[in-house]
């Protein structure tokens, strides 16, 4: 689970889901240069990606730029990094 780094979404996280079923990383997810970084955190503690759930939004007329950012930008980012990753991963089983 990513959120940001406000939440109170680490406490229990664990006990909810399990040692080493789930982990919870703190972004912002508006901020693209973390992108990869966060991204490396979730593959280096599970070894593969099979699924990604975007489920960051915001509606705020008074704020359309960060809704932007967030709703589009920040959804197209991170499903693309997840897709480039998921090929690879078909790629690499084929070749075996």
């Amino acid at each position: 689970m990513i959120d940001l780094p406000t939440s109170n979404g680490q406490n229990g996280f664990e006990n909810e889901f399990g040692k080493g079923r789930a982990i919870f990383v703190t972004w912002d997810v508006t901020k693209a240069d973390d992108l990869e970084k966060t991204f490396r955190k979730i593959i280096d503690a599970f070894k593969e990606l099979d699924i990604l759930i975007n489920n960051a939004d915001i509606f705020n007329d008074n704020y359309w730029k960060k809704t932007i950012d967030l709703n589009i930008k920040a959804l197209i980012h991170y499903s693309m990094l997840t897709l480039d990753y998921i090929w690879e991963s078909i790629k690499m089983a084929k070749e075996m």
